[in-house]
């Protein structure tokens, strides 16, 4: 019997399996997050910092005629959005799917990165066939294995 390369244990397969399938979930509120950050208005508070969960640390009510520095406050809050959890597992699985197929040509590589993520995301509905993939169906699983691997790698769960 050979040995898989990438071998996940089951629950962090599953956990890597579950990342890939909130990704969009999880971009989409990002995005949500910077634009109201970006494109809200100034508030009438200076934020010191913020802490990894986004919550507000650090505020100081302004009164009278002190101006804030809406830009410095807002570059606070971004920077706490980038230390988010939410984020790093966009990143991680972003880096990963960025490594599928690195030894292809660019449309290889494409179709390969489609499939994977699709395989991820449909589970048992996944069709291998349907894709036209030039390689063997055990070697697309491994390959598969290795980019749960490396979000798992990349989420230091390793």
């Amino acid at each position: 019997m050979k040995k898989q390369k990438y071998k996940l244990p089951e629950d962090l397969k599953w956990h890597c399996i579950w990342l890939v399938r909130g990704h969009d979930r999880r971009v989409e509120l990002y995005h949500e997050r910077r634009n109201e950050i970006l494109h809200g208005s100034p508030s009438p508070m200076v934020v010191d910092h913020m802490t990894s969960d986004g919550e507000v640390i650090g505020v100081q009510k302004l009164r009278g005629n002190r101006v804030s520095d809406s830009t410095a406050s807002k570059a606070i809050m971004l920077e706490s959005i980038e230390k988010l959890t939410d984020t790093k597992m966009i990143r991680a699985v972003e880096q990963a799917k960025f490594l599928i197929g690195a030894d292809c040509s660019e449309e290889q590589r494409q179709r390969l990165s489609a499939a994977i993520w699709d395989s991820c995301v449909l589970g048992r509905d996944f069709a291998f066939d349907y894709y036209n993939i030039p390689m063997s169906r055990d070697t697309f699983y491994s390959r598969r294995r290795e980019f749960l691997y490396n979000i798992a790698i990349n989420m230091e769960f390793l």
